[in-house]
């Protein structure tokens, strides 16, 4: 099973905040998700990721604003993935 996911916009917000705007259309929305989003340099390296807890319920499509914190200057986001195999410190378990 598959999510549907698309990084919609980012905010440069310091040198070491990037905040990514994204859509999320679960195949099951009833089930949690976690999605993956990352913040990436100039020269396309990776500078920060983070997981995101997208919680179950009966929106077909999920909209979520989530800053990811930066070892570098960001220069853009982009979203990685989302899984269905959230990680029990998301869910508090």
């Amino acid at each position: 099973s598959e999510n549907d996911s698309e990084a919609t916009s980012f905010d440069l917000v310091t040198q070491s905040q990037l905040d990514i705007t994204f859509t999320v259309t679960p195949e099951d929305p009833s089930r949690a998700a976690v999605c993956i989003v990352r913040s990436r340099s100039k020269d396309g390296s990776e500078t920060g990721r983070r997981e995101v807890y997208i919680a179950g319920g009966d929106s077909q499509t999920v909209k979520v604003t989530a800053p990811v914190y930066t070892s570098r200057p960001p220069a853009m986001g982009d979203i990685y993935g989302c899984s269905l195999d959230v990680p029990a410190y998301l869910t508090g378990g």
